[in-house]
């Protein structure tokens, strides 16, 4: 523990992280105390947790991180308390060691992620189980006796279930053991300590916020998306959900998994090392169950846990702390089976490589841990001496800065919308930011059609404007009879007006001496008859009538990578293209107000919307 706390204090981050989910747990906090909404999305208990603190503290990022930091420590004592007399002493002398010095794990006690809380809950969960258990020893299926373990093993069961979703895994897993063991009246004793805290805490969602469901409201349905950020793609049939499996299992176990212990620091993956991984869970569990039945609860639980992760979790957010929470308790299972397995043979000494892999965990995972401490220290020293933003780069330096900026100078009745709301929570002192996270967006032939039916009271033609850029701005009085804008994922761009017959009479002479081209719908049904995954249509008005109705007066437009470490001309683009789009119907409707850095190093601007040019 004196290690942990070391290293860790070395390792805090003292700022908040470009990933944004930590920031919007903080975000969800604030907008629970003030009544706004109830967090459903990564999980709710996280941000009521946090909401205590925020509410005792005010917004403190350095209290938030260091409950992190006190739960990581606490993490590593609750493992030592639930599984001392269990295995054999120098395996759990070996992994709370590992767990000591794992530079991912450690990470989290200086950070606002979930994953500190989850990891302290997981592991009392059990904790709590094998005091079930002993209990029931001593009094054998005496329930009146016991009501008091029951419950608190049931609280702990259900604060895993509302932290994060895949904490349904431990209950499914409890149910799973009981049934193994042919206990069915402890399966009963499980799910009625688990529904005696549930059912209330869904009467109090339904009756004060409104909101049903199971607990994972903002994500079950995404789950089955295709894309998650397009509904408009479809859903995963089984084949698809299969694949998934599949491809997550290889990423995240022969990957992330082997990069939690020191093996990896490349970020390749390999079906080979999928297979080994997969067999030494096979491995486990049929050790465990053979000789230690006790311990076939964590088994079955990082089991169920990982399955619903490689089902759920879209290949494309590849991140390694949806796996590092199960690491070290499959080290310490692990690590266990094969001290059984060796000690059926007669030279005991075998036992020792047991020891040995250990050691090959340890020492990697500390040297790596270690490395990063150091390197980290300037930036920890320079962020602890008042300079916050030390450590991010230029572009998120400049999105910091309007953010401060902005709330220093722009009255709060004004809503000011950009990309990362929860961030701009954090550096704008608690002010509150509108979320646009994507362009509503259409399919193309269900726009065409739609036009095709307006036609009977529209003129229509459709522009190619990345051959007609030239030509195309001569028919600029007419931009606001822009109805939509046709964008393919090979760089055309198909921009349709439309015209009542007065207009239209207007138009055309204008038209036809600017010698612009254009198409009818049929041919333009033709142009874009191969409609690719990236190909998408969007209506300005529709786009502008968003920020109306949400009374936003500002934009935040930011130059963040898609590629962190790299300076690129590649930067996110969803505020851009929003405003591009409305710009292009409606010219100088967005006015600069202020801006943070340089054109050519990765500005930051706040521009202010005048409606008044609709």
């Amino acid at each position: 523990m004196l290690v942990a706390t070391v290293l860790a204090g070395f390792l805090f981050e003292m700022k908040i992280s470009t990933g944004e989910d930590d920031s919007s747990y903080i975000l969800a906090a604030q907008k629970f105390i003030d009544g706004d909404a109830f967090p459903t999305w990564h999980g709710s208990f996280y941000p009521i947790f946090l909401s205590f603190f925020l509410k005792l503290f005010g917004l403190k990022l350095f209290i938030f991180k260091l409950v992190s930091f006190v739960m990581i420590i606490g993490h590593i004592f609750v493992t030592y308390y639930a599984f001392r007399m269990r295995v054999p002493w120098i395996l759990l002398l070996g992994t709370i060691i590992y767990t000591s010095v794992c530079l991912e794990i450690l990470y989290f006690g200086g950070q606002t992620y979930s994953e500190a809380l989850y990891l302290l809950i997981q592991i009392s969960s059990l904790a709590a189980f094998y005091k079930l258990l002993d209990t029931n020893k001593e009094l054998p299926n005496k329930f009146s006796k016991q009501w008091k373990e029951w419950l608190v093993f049931g609280f702990l069961m259900f604060l895993l279930s509302i932290t994060r979703n895949v904490g349904w895994s431990m209950i499914i897993a409890v149910i799973i053991y009981f049934a193994i063991e042919k206990n069915f009246r402890h399966i009963i004793a499980s799910i009625f300590s688990v529904a005696v805290f549930y059912i209330p805490y869904n009467i109090y969602k339904k009756l004060y916020w409104k909101v049903g469901g199971a607990g994972f409201e903002g994500q079950f349905d995404r789950i089955f998306w295709i894309n998650p950020y397009d509904v408009n793609q479809g859903t995963e049939n089984f084949s698809g959900l299969f694949n998934r499996f599949l491809e997550n299992s290889e990423l995240y176990l022969s990957k992330h998994f082997l990069m939690v212990l020191g093996w990896k620091e490349f970020s390749t993956t390999s079906i080979f090392l999928t297979i080994i991984m997969f067999s030494a869970f096979i491995f486990t569990f049929v050790l465990i169950y053979k000789k230690r039945r006790e311990l076939l609860l964590p088994v079955i639980y990082i089991a169920v846990a990982l399955g619903i992760t490689f089902v759920s979790q879209q290949t494309m957010w590849d991140q390694i702390r949806l796996v590092l929470i199960y690491v070290p308790l499959s080290v310490l299972l692990f690590s266990t089976a094969l001290w059984d397995f060796l000690s059926q043979y007669k030279n005991k000494n075998l036992k020792i490589a047991s020891i040995v892999l250990l050691l090959l965990i340890i020492i990697p995972s500390g040297a790596k841990s270690f490395k990063i401490a150091k390197l980290h220290y300037p930036m920890l020293k320079a962020n602890i001496e008042g300079d916050m933003l030390y450590g991010y780069t230029p572009d998120w330096r400049h999105y910091f800065e309007i953010v401060e900026w902005a709330t220093d100078n722009i009255p709060k009745n004004n809503v000011i919308a950009c990309r990362k709301p929860g961030m701009a929570f954090i550096y704008g002192n608690g002010r509150k930011f509108y979320g646009i996270y994507n362009i509503q967006s259409y399919k193309i032939p269900d726009v065409i059609k739609k036009l095709e039916n307006d036609s009977i009271l529209h003129h229509n033609y459709a522009f190619d404007f990345v051959a007609e850029e030239e030509k195309f701005y001569s028919l600029y009085p007419f931009f606001k009879n822009i109805s939509a804008i046709i964008n393919q994922e090979n760089g055309k761009q198909y921009i349709v007006f439309s015209f009542d017959d007065t207009t239209n009479l207007k138009f055309e002479p204008v038209l036809y001496s600017s010698g612009t081209n254009y198409y009818t719908f049929e041919d333009l049904e033709k142009q874009i008859m191969t409609t690719r995954e990236n190909d998408y249509a969007v209506y300005p008005d529709s786009l502008l009538n968003f920020l109306e109705k949400n009374n936003i007066n500002f934009l935040i437009v930011a130059s963040i990578r898609r590629i962190p470490e790299q300076k690129t001309e590649n930067f996110i683009t969803t505020i851009h293209r929003y405003i591009y789009f409305i710009e292009l119907k409606y010219p100088g409707i967005f006015n600069l107000v202020w801006q943070a850095g340089k054109n050519e190093d990765e500005p930051a601007m706040l521009l202010k919307i005048d409606y008044n040019k609709k």
